[in-house]
């Protein structure tokens, strides 16, 4: 089945667990970083990209396993979600997916030390950092993105989010007994092509898909920088939990001061 596990499993009952993903939202999106991780709602979010990196994934994992891929499985997680455009995801899929496959065999000789792994690490008396691997090979670890940037390079810098959330996976892994000397992002660009000028009536350039690799080495520095930043969020969450008045502080939100 195709779905998100849900890492609270994985932690004692009672306790509360953010996401390596999530810690953007700490800085730049309080309200909702609180409300999910000590209110424990559930904010859905939807977009054509997410689901289609979703089923990219999917494949992925299904070659590793040596499975095959299961329509019904595709058809089931297209139908469970709202607010997305089922033909444009499962077209861009069914373009997109034999080149992703092939591409990712040629990534190494060897075959991966594990894949879609979820790990969690206590970061406080109540408070847990969880996430998932894409796929690590040994002391390298990969994670895979689609990308909808046409004109993406090679040459272009990696997203910032995108190297602290691989320093995070990196550091919830050493403290998990598992070394990692080496992160990359692995990019499969969405193809464009065939397409029409609807104003000229001429045949549009064509933007078929990419694959890369931009990798990079841990420095120790940086991932002391991670660690504080981990604490800095634990120990907000171990406040509020302590003074729960102020929890529309935290949050950015005077209405939920009545709450």
């Amino acid at each position: 089945m195709i779905a998100y596990q849900d890492k609270k499993e994985l932690i004692p009952e009672g306790k509360y667990l953010f996401s390596v993903t999530q810690i953007q939202q700490f800085f730049n999106n309080p309200n909702e970083f609180f409300r999910k991780v000590i209110r424990k709602e559930t904010i859905p979010f939807n977009s054509n990209q997410t689901a289609l990196g979703t089923l990219i994934h999917y494949a992925i994992s299904q070659m590793y396993d040596k499975k095959e891929v299961e329509q019904k499985e595709i058809n089931d997680y297209l139908n469970s979600i709202d607010d997305i455009d089922r033909i444009w995801v499962i077209s861009k899929y069914n373009e997109m997916k034999d080149d992703v496959l092939n591409n990712v065999k040629g990534i190494s000789l060897d075959y991966p030390t594990e894949w879609e792994k979820s790990y969690t690490l206590q970061l406080s008396d109540n408070v847990y950092i969880g996430g998932t691997i894409d796929v690590r090979y040994d002391n390298l670890l990969l994670d895979f993105k689609t990308s909808s940037k046409l004109t993406l390079k090679k040459e272009d810098e990696l997203p910032q989010k995108y190297i602290d959330q691989l320093y995070t996976y990196s550091y919830i892994l050493h403290h998990n007994g598992v070394a990692i000397d080496k992160c990359g992002i692995c990019y499969f660009t969405i193809p464009e092509v065939n397409r029409t000028s609807l104003i000229t009536g001429k045949r549009m350039k064509d933007y078929p898909m990419q694959f890369f690799i931009k990798d990079f080495y841990l420095q120790a520095d940086y991932l002391t920088t991670i660690q504080k930043r981990l604490f800095l969020i634990a120990e907000s969450i171990e406040y509020v939990l302590k003074n729960q008045d102020t929890f529309y502080l935290f949050a950015r939100d005077y209405d939920l001061k009545a709450k």
